[in-house]
């Protein structure tokens, strides 16, 4: 195993990730926040940030770094981002998935769309309503492959 003078690997990465969670505090100044949105879009693995989504400290920073990623990109984290819906970075997380592709949607807003229903959560709901009705993509997934939650969705909208 290599090691280097500050530690191991694993443990250089951690302190990275550490320093740039620490940037990403609304309480940092605009350009220290900046920063750490800029290394942040370096890491290759971002699941670190998921946890301080739901942190109001560091929700729209997150927000910002996922909604900054190619759609191909963030797919792997699309259940997480649909949970983020009820955090206060939903507003940029909202905006970005109305925009997305409906295939890369389909399967984790599915599955939001399901938990809505079984934890009783309007505003969730509200929200992939919102997605629904601004995402023609999406609605053209849906209608193709679940007539029910189709029908659900666009009666919902009247």
């Amino acid at each position: 195993m290599s090691t280097s003078k500050n530690g191991t690997g694993n443990e250089v990465i951690a302190m990275r990730k550490e320093k740039i969670i620490d940037m990403l505090n609304c309480n940092q100044s605009k350009k220290v926040q900046d920063l750490g949105i800029k290394y942040a879009l370096q890491e290759k693995e971002k699941s670190f940030l998921l946890y301080y989504a739901e942190d109001i400290q560091y929700s729209d920073n997150c927000a910002k770094i996922f909604a900054s990623m190619s759609y191909n990109e963030s797919e792997i984290y699309m259940d997480e981002l649909f949970k983020d819906l009820n955090t206060p970075g939903a507003i940029i997380i909202l905006e970005y998935l109305t925009n997305c592709p409906g295939k890369i949607l389909y399967s984790a807003f599915k599955k939001s769309l399901t938990a809505s229903f079984k934890r009783n959560t309007k505003t969730l709901f509200n929200n992939l309503l919102l997605i629904f009705k601004e995402n023609a993509t999406l609605q053209n997934v849906i209608k193709n492959n679940d007539e029910y939650a189709y029908k659900l969705l666009t009666e919902s909208l009247l």
